[in-house]
């Protein structure tokens, strides 16, 4: 990205463009300490943004501090024995994400700036407490788990008709979730095939490539795209489609599983340290 911002001032000027008070932020998209703040994943820690490199990467932000928050989180849920109150808790954590998305007006814009950690807690919280209630429920659930998901599956799909309605998928997709522990059904035999598993394996890559291609595209080919007929717009559709998938295979493979394997064989020779300097220290 660095190469292009420096080269395209055109591309920059496209990145700050905002339309609503609630993305005012983007006005300092690209800038060197939005850099620098992505670099480090800390965008979405604090209500100060100093503007994005690449908005997706906020949820990677999030779930960074998730990770931190995670043992508190789950020593808290262990303390809970109950299933229904881990059902319950969980309800009430979506609950009150909703009404708080609602109640500051961003119950359908899918905010990723200030509310990114927001969002992140609620739902982090509430899917541990459905994990706690999952392990407690009685094993009979199991014969229910293919209707949950396909209720799920039939939710998260209505509210795509209702403009107002969106802010409740996560209680479709805790459904789902939930559903889709026990492994039955059809949904879940749709998830466990082959494509679906593929594209779950590039889903990283392609997630975190997906909106920067379409904003070079966007900004490169704006003006022919408009003038594009419906068969036309379908088909380039398909096709920039198409090249996303492209870009997150190849970086699936050049990119994240070698830093994948890095990753492991740094940890290795760090627990072999470790390991040596423990045989070391007398008894």
């Amino acid at each position: 990205m660095v190469p292009l911002v420096l080269l395209a001032p055109g591309y920059v000027a496209m990145q700050r463009h905002y339309t609503d008070p609630a993305f005012a932020y983007r006005a300092h998209n690209l800038s060197l300490p939005g850099f620098v703040q992505t670099l480090l994943l800390v965008q979405s820690w604090t209500v100060l943004k100093l503007g994005e490199w690449n908005i997706v990467s906020w949820t990677l932000s999030a779930e960074v501090l998730g990770y931190i928050m995670f043992p508190l989180l789950a020593m808290w849920a262990m303390r809970i024995s109950s299933p229904r109150n881990a059902l319950a808790l969980c309800a009430c954590s979506l609950v009150t994400l909703v009404v708080v998305l609602s109640a500051c007006h961003h119950a359908n814009n899918n905010p990723t700036g200030t509310f990114g950690a927001i969002r992140m807690f609620f739902c982090f919280a509430a899917g541990i407490l459905l994990y706690r209630a999952y392990h407690l429920l009685p094993d009979s659930m199991e014969r229910h788990a293919a209707s949950i998901t396909s209720g799920a599956v039939i939710f998260i799909a209505a509210t795509l008709f209702f403009p107002v309605v969106p802010v409740l998928d996560v209680f479709g997709f805790t459904a789902l979730i939930f559903g889709l522990a026990y492994q039955r059904g059809v949904v879940d035999a749709l998830l466990r095939s082959e494509p679906v598993i593929w594209l779950g394996r590039i889903s990283f890559s392609f997630y975190l490539t997906h909106y920067l291609l379409i904003g070079i595209i966007s900004w490169s080919l704006g003006e022919w795209l408009h003038h594009l007929d419906l068969a036309s717009g379908l088909a380039v559709t398909f096709a920039i489609f198409g090249l996303c998938l492209i870009v997150g295979t190849v970086c699936y493979h050049l990119v994240e599983r070698p830093s994948q394997r890095l990753g492991r064989r740094v940890m290795q020779r760090v627990e072999a340290r470790d390991a040596m300097i423990g045989a070391r220290r007398p008894a």
